[in-house]
């Protein structure tokens, strides 16, 4: 029981450390999401669905990785990773994962409460969680690179953008207004979710290995114009 309330104390504070920006994705998921397409519906009725995917496709994804990037961040920061050094990659990958975890699983009850709006709404839902594990993945790459949050989010709204205003038949664009099948599972979905998991499982299980190298390479670069 103490450590189920040290636990859930652990999770307040990483919330608390991001101040009020933890709210932000669950008023994008709960409110402004239903209610625009509930807003579509009653304007055009069967025929805004394309227009509510499209709302769901542009928010839904980048939204349920919201918390844990900037949660995360304090992980791969350079002033505050030394400060947790007690928390080992399973710990980081544990609570990363479930301040993903918890959105992701409301976005996906939110689509599928939109079963009057979409066709498809069991597909539909698949897609997103696909595409989020994928932004999840992105995310966390981006926060190694750039140790901050702000950029890795910066970079999936770009590739958001992205999407929206492009469209080719090749996996990373991936909107599709079609009922989810098999074979569109396989070319579109499927590689999202093999590339997000790929991506998480090399930085967690190698970031600090990550770290040893890039001090290495900083120290031999500095010993190089030295001696130059």
């Amino acid at each position: 029981m103490l450590y189920r309330k040290f636990k859930l104390k652990t999770y307040y504070y990483f919330l608390k450390s991001i101040n009020k920006l933890w709210i932000i994705p669950l008023i994008i998921i709960n409110i402004m999401v239903p209610a625009v397409s509930f807003f579509l519906y009653k304007l055009k009725g069967t025929g805004a669905e394309i227009e509510i995917l499209n709302v769901l496709y542009i928010f839904l994804p980048i939204s349920t990785i919201w918390i844990s990037a900037f949660v995360s961040e304090s992980f791969f920061s350079e002033k505050t990773k030394d400060v947790l050094f007690f928390y080992n990659n399973k710990k980081q990958f544990s609570t990363s994962a479930l301040f993903y975890l918890l959105p992701m699983l409301n976005a996906s009850v939110i689509i599928l409460l939109q079963f009057n709006h979409i066709s498809d709404f069991l597909g539909m839902t698949i897609k997103i969680i696909c595409i989020s594990l994928f932004y999840y993945g992105v995310a966390m790459l981006f926060l190694l690179l750039s140790k901050s949050a702000t950029m890795s989010i910066l970079i999936l709204i770009l590739y958001v953008l992205l999407n929206e205003f492009f469209s080719f038949d090749f996996f990373l664009f991936y909107k599709s207004y079609e009922a989810l099948t098999i074979s569109i599972f396989l070319v579109k979905y499927l590689p999202l979710i093999l590339m997000g998991v790929l991506f998480v499982i090399l930085i967690f299980a190698d970031k600090n290995y990550f770290f040893k190298f890039k001090k290495q390479s900083g120290y031999l670069n500095k010993s190089g114009k030295n001696r130059q």
